[in-house]
């Protein structure tokens, strides 16, 4: 069974980042704080992986056989859809960001 990725609330949730980081740093250094904010948001998408790798570690300890690796490394096909939708809205928010300010 297939699972998608709502379209609309990763979209929105990057044009709201790009909108609010380009609210606060309409000039040149755009882009630079973009990546700084979404380099910030990647960092803390790690902590949420590395807690829920922590407690789901400790309840397999106590309350259950580990009988497999958690593989952090490698992308499933439902992340890599994240992912592809992320870079696709992010070139085309954007690029109307850019042509609303032409």
């Amino acid at each position: 069974m297939r699972r998608f990725v709502p379209l609309g609330a990763a979209r929105h949730l990057l044009g709201a980042s790009a909108r609010q980081v380009y609210l606060k740093h309409p000039d040149g250094d755009f882009w630079d704080q973009l990546d700084d904010r979404l380099d910030e948001i990647r960092n803390e998408a790690k902590k949420l992986t590395r807690g829920f790798h922590h407690v789901l570690t400790q309840d397999q300890d106590k309350h259950g056989v580990k009988d497999y690796v958690l593989d952090e490394t490698t992308v499933d096909d439902f992340q890599q859809q994240v992912d592809d939708i992320i870079a696709v809205d992010m070139a085309t928010s954007t690029a109307s960001i850019q042509d609303s300010t032409v």
